[in-house]
C-alpha cells in the first residue's frame, strides 16, 4: 500500500474505532446484562485477535521494508505483533459491539431467569443484582425497570426476568415478569 493510502486507512480506522467505542458500544450494551456481554466478549477473543493482526498488517506492512537481513525482518514482524497487541482491546470492543447488534436482529425465543436484587437506585428506576446460579467476578448486573415495577421491588428479593433470545443465543432486553 502506498504511504498516502496507509495514512488515509489509519485515519479511517481511527474514526471508526472512536465512533464505535464512544457511541455505539454504550448504546448497544444498554440492552444486555454486563455478565452476558463479558461472557460473549470472552468467546470472541480469537476473532478479535485475528482482526487486530489483519488491520495492523494492512496498515503497516510494506514489502520494501521486509526485504533485507534477518534482523530487519524480525523487527518488522515484532512491530506488527506489538501493534496488534495494543490494538486488540479496541478491536475486542468493535467485534463485541457488532456481535451484540447482530444478535438483536432476530428473536429466536424467550428465556426466563431468576434475579436476586441486591440494591435499588432511588434516583433512577434501576436495580442491581445477580442472576442465580451464575458466578460473578466483580460488577453486578444492572436492569432498568418501569417506575411502577421498580416501586414494588424490595432489596434482597428474588424476581423473574424475561429475556428475548437473539441469533447467537444471548439474552437481551430484560423485562420483569409477574
Amino acid at each position: 500500500m502506498k504511504k498516502r493510502n496507509r495514512i488515509i486507512f489509519i485515519i479511517g480506522i481511527t474514526l471508526i474505532y472512536t465512533s464505535i467505542v464512544l457511541f455505539f458500544f454504550p448504546k448497544e450494551s444498554e440492552f444486555y446484562l454486563k455478565s452476558d456481554i463479558k461472557e460473549f466478549s470472552n468467546s470472541l477473543i480469537p476473532i478479535s485477535a485475528i482482526f487486530s493482526f489483519v488491520i495492523v498488517f494492512l496498515a503497516f506492512f510494506d514489502k520494501k521494508d521486509f526485504t533485507g537481513n534477518k534482523i530487519t525482518k524480525i523487527v518488522q514482524i515484532s512491530f506488527i505483533g506489538i501493534m496488534s497487541y495494543f490494538l486488540f482491546q479496541q478491536n475486542s470492543k468493535i467485534v463485541t459491539t457488532v456481535g451484540l447488534y447482530i444478535n438483536r436482529l432476530s428473536e429466536k425465543d424467550f428465556l426466563t431467569r431468576e434475579f436476586i436484587v441486591n440494591f435499588k437506585r432511588e434516583n433512577e428506576p434501576y436495580i442491581l443484582g445477580r442472576i442465580t446460579n451464575r458466578k460473578y467476578e466483580s460488577e453486578l448486573d444492572k436492569v432498568k425497570l418501569k417506575q411502577t415495577e421498580f416501586n414494588k421491588i424490595m432489596e434482597k428479593e428474588t424476581i423473574k426476568l424475561k429475556f428475548k433470545k437473539g441469533i447467537f443465543g444471548i439474552p437481551f432486553e430484560p423485562i420483569k415478569t409477574n
